[in-house]
């Protein structure tokens, strides 16, 4: 967890620093109120602990602006003033907790994990993943009951891993969210010797491949290891275990009775010194009995020291003499440290998918689960998602179908989805919806639904995309083409590496090495030295000298260990060997070190370094496979073209430094909003590219103008002018705007340009035109110049035309002439001057408006709702609302 700690008091800040890193947590420091909302403004925090009393911005506006930015991050004030009206600010300026100082260090530290713990109250205290566990409320890690003895880092790392389970960790991803600011910068070296250490130590305790390496990606914990049989890990596990404590106990016992041993010579003698001896060693002997599981031991130990006051009496000597006798019989009898019970535990393999269907169609129900049980699926059924929840509770499913086509289970639908996101692993869900329903996806789509299907649908597509959601997530396999005229060795080694994981290819014949190069391009080759026709050495020149295999790694087996045969080989651009006769380990490690260099060679090149996302090249591939499975199960598919506006004109007048920072500031915020598979690169200059599967174009203009709003919040500080940053795009989708990522991506161009030449700072779908004068397509009548900018800005930021009224006289003029106003949607208030809002709808149903328009009532007073509605309202939205939520409310009248 990340807290930042605003003080000017610099001794207390690092004295409180290093307990709480001591503690595993990342902390921040700044000095001055200024400096900390900096760090706000570039990171997310759990926790920010502030002192009132600061410098350029006092605790009390901190907390103010933070609130106004609709930021929640918990906020505990820290001052020594302690008075009742001093509380009362400090909390109604929207502070978590208020404390006064002076106040000892532990009790600080109490409350600061009191206030952590309330924000985390709705979530599972200890995540799960197959037999490892870690509790974040005392961190403490066990694997199948042992514990871990982790550093803060490895600490960090491991519950990063645990809590985002389903996401792939790249270096740049780890290095941003483990280390602070002020930390000394790490490279990813760094990120690579703390994952090493990682495994090492899970492998102490049995967890052999728990992090798995995700060749091109990242890090991310293994898939395949919850569902491993539990047989095999009792038995590797137990029989580790068994051979370190029976080790254990034998270098234990004879430690313990050394001390007994010295117990007794000091007991023996009897002076002061002696005395002090024996009553210090008496005392270690208690607590290392006990940890041994001695009882009896830990008790008799206990009384000797009792025994040793400083006055021994001769009855007193006696006692003491047969207390140590006992002792030295207890432990030299005593049978092996802990000998445990095999547990008897049921092997459990997973036969079938277990499937969960939460839907009232019945018809479409029994279909299903017909053919889900034809294809070896167990299913269940619950017709709503309380009772849902509670099938989840008892068994957990491997996956969820949820309908959420009807409005009325929405709300209920959501619900379940919270629910469903604290599972770790997280449990995916596929959501029905109708066909062109006005369903909120932005809002679904954030509780990370795995996609969108829409009825009707048959039976057999749901389950070929279930089929293909639960498919393990394995990296691509490495090819290696393996040549060698020895078909003995060629079978050895396609043996000895198969089971790694690798798809091995083998030739025995060079002449055919051209055909099957072609035909596997392999990731690695293998080359024997001496082989008929045509030797390896001169193969390995051809490749050197071809462009499109001079990058291919090359590893010689070879039995010659000569210098002048080793030096050939290098010469000819080897970039390994390996020596016959073939050592197992040997040529794994060899081979996986040239795939993994390989593999961070490619990275570099595909990854845009300044802002760490994917380039060109890299996304246009994964565009592509996210249209071809859109194309394969009939999901749409949404391209979105973004610019950051006047990066040019700002290079030019404040410098590339600040233009750099401003990429990075966007590339962050989308990783940050978006899906973890939303695709986000950036393609040229001020260009990003963005790729939402199971998106629509109004789900992606919403999910962007959500973006960007964000965006606006951030005011970058140069030469002392404060520069606010926003962005336009164009979105398309598929089949809509083309069937092929480049049409996409022109059109979506297109689309971008009107959004820059209508004013940039908007987000324009490509179906958007420019109307006729007496065209909108929504106009607002509310008093309240403040609410109308807000809700106007927000409207126009989503390609809206809009237009506003002050009063109900103005508006039913402009509607009521001969060559009226149409809109697709008029918002009313209740409270209008000149004519009230219940007369402008009074007005608006004799004119029949309400028949060309959908008219939505804006009123805090519910009791009018239905009077407003007998008048011809098509809905009506609860004020005071937050912008996102009355746009959610204001698509669903313009989309139904």
């Amino acid at each position: 967890m990340k807290i930042l700690l605003v003080d000017d008091d610099e001794l207390f800040s690092n004295l409180l620093k290093a307990s709480l890193t001591e503690q595993r947590y990342t902390v921040d420091t700044a000095v001055n109120g200024q400096d900390g909302w900096d760090f706000v403004e570039a990171q997310n925090y759990d926790l920010i602990v502030l002192d009132v009393m600061l410098p350029k911005l006092d605790g009390i506006s901190f907390c103010r602006r933070l609130r106004a930015n609709r930021n929640q991050t918990l906020v505990m004030l820290l001052t020594a003033r302690a008075t009742s009206d001093e509380k009362v600010m400090g909390l109604d300026a929207g502070a978590d907790d208020y404390v006064v100082k002076p106040i000892p260090l532990p009790e600080l530290e109490a409350r600061i994990r009191a206030l952590l713990r309330r924000e985390q109250a709705t979530v599972s205290p200890v995540l799960e993943w197959g037999k490892l566990q870690l509790d974040p409320s005392q961190c403490e890690v066990t694997y199948n009951g042992v514990s871990l003895n982790l550093t803060a880092k490895e600490y960090a790392l491991l519950e990063l891993f645990m809590r985002n389970s389903q996401k792939i960790h790249g270096a740049s991803s780890i290095l941003n969210q483990l280390w602070s600011f002020e930390d000394e910068p790490p490279t990813p070296d760094t990120v690579r010797a703390l994952i090493k250490r990682l495994r090492q130590k899970l492998k102490a305790v049995g967890a052999d491949d728990l992090v798995e390496t995700v060749y091109g990606l990242g890090y991310r914990l293994n898939p395949a290891l919850p569902h491993v049989q539990e047989k095999e890990f009792v038995s590797n596990t137990e029989h580790r275990r068994s051979l370190s404590k029976a080790t254990n106990w034998e270098e234990t016992k004879s430690s313990v009775l050394e001390q007994i041993a010295l117990l007794e010579q000091a007991t023996g003698e009897l002076s002061d010194i002696s005395q002090k001896k024996a009553r210090d060693e008496s005392h270690k002997l208690i607590g290392s009995l006990g940890i041994l599981g001695l009882p009896q031991g830990c008790e008799i130990a206990r009384q000797i020291e009792t025994l040793l006051e400083p006055q021994v009496s001769l009855e007193g000597q006696q006692e003491l003499n047969l207390s140590v006798q006992k002792l030295r019989l207890l432990v030299e009898n005593a049978p092996p440290l802990h000998q445990e019970k095999q547990a008897t535990k049921q092997p459990q393999i997973e036969t079938q998918t277990r499937l969960l269907i939460v839907d009232e169609d019945r018809e479409f129900i029994d279909r299903l689960v017909v053919k889900a049980t034809s294809g070896g699926m167990q299913t269940a059924i619950a017709s709503n998602p309380k009772l849902a929840l509670e099938a989840i509770n008892r068994v957990r499913p491997d996956i969820v179908l949820l309908d959420m086509s009807h409005p009325d289970r929405r709300e209920d639908g959501l619900m379940l989805l919270d629910e469903l996101s604290k599972h770790t692993p997280p449990i995916p869900v596929l959501v029905f919806t109708s066909y062109n329903q006005a369903t909120d996806r932005v809002a679904v789509a954030r509780r990370k639904v795995r996609g969108f299907l829409e009825k009707p649908i048959v039976p057999s597509q749901v389950l070929e995309v279930i089929t293909q959601i639960l498919k393990p997530s394995r990296t691509t396999e490495a090819r290696v083409l393996v040549v060698d005229d020895d078909r003995m060795t060629l079978r050895f080694v396609q043996t000895l590496l198969e089971p790694w994981g690798l798809q091995v290819t083998t030739l025995s014949n060079p002449l055919e090495f051209w055909d099957e190069l072609e035909a596997v391009t392999p990731d690695l080759v293998v080359l024997d030295i001496q082989m008929p026709d045509i030797d390896g050495i001169e193969l390995c020149q051809m490749l050197r000298n071809d462009s499109r295999w001079a990058w291919l790694p090359i590893v010689f087996l070879t039995g010659q260990r000569d210098a002048e045969t080793i030096q050939k080989v290098f010469a000819a651009g080897a970039d390994d060997y390996v020596s016959k006769p073939i050592v197992a380990p040997e040529l794994i490690t060899r081979i996986f070190n040239r795939l993994e260099r390989t593999r961070l060679l490619r990275e570099y090149a595909e990854i845009e370094p300044l802002t760490g996302l994917p380039n060109r090249h890299r996304s246009s591939e994964d565009l592509s496979k996210f249209l071809q499975i859109a194309k394969q199960y009939q999901q749409p598919f949404c391209l979105a073209v973004i610019t950051l506006d006047n990066l040019t004109q700002i290079n030019r007048k404040f410098g590339h430094q600040l233009g750099d920072q401003m990429l990075r500031r966007l590339a962050h915020l989308l990783r940050q909003e978006l899906r973890n598979e939303d695709i986000v690169a950036r393609w040229d200059g001020a260009e990003f590219i963005v790729g939402m599967y199971g998106m629509n174009r109004s789900d992606g203009v919403e999910w962007l103008a959500e973006v960007l709003e964000l965006l606006r919040q951030i005011k970058l500080e140069s030469d002392a002018q404060l520069i606010q940053m926003s962005f336009s795009s164009g979105v398309t989708q598929y089949p809509l705007d083309g069937s092929d990522i480049q049409t996409l991506y022109q059109v979506a161009g297109e689309v971008l340009e009107k959004a820059r030449k209508f004013g940039s700072d908007r987000i324009l779908p490509a179906n958007w035109q420019p109307v006729e004068s007496n065209k909108t397509d929504i106009i607002l009548l509310h008093q309240d110049s403040f609410f109308a900018t807000s809700i106007l800005r927000a409207m126009e930021t989503r390609g809206y035309h809009t237009q506003w009224f002050q009063d109900g006289k103005t508006a039913l003029d402009a509607l009521a002439v001969n060559n009226p106003i149409h809109s697709r949607v008029i918002l009313v208030e209740d409270n209008l001057p000149l004519r009230d809002g219940l007369d402008v709808l009074k007005q608006f149903k004799r004119d029949k408006i309400t028949q060309r328009s959908r008219v939505v009532w804006l009123s805090s007073n519910l009791s009018e709702v239905e009077k407003a509605k007998s008048l011809g309202c098509f809905d009506y939205i609860n004020l005071p609302c937050n912008v996102s939520a009355f746009m959610n409310r204001l698509r669903q009248a313009l989309e139904s």
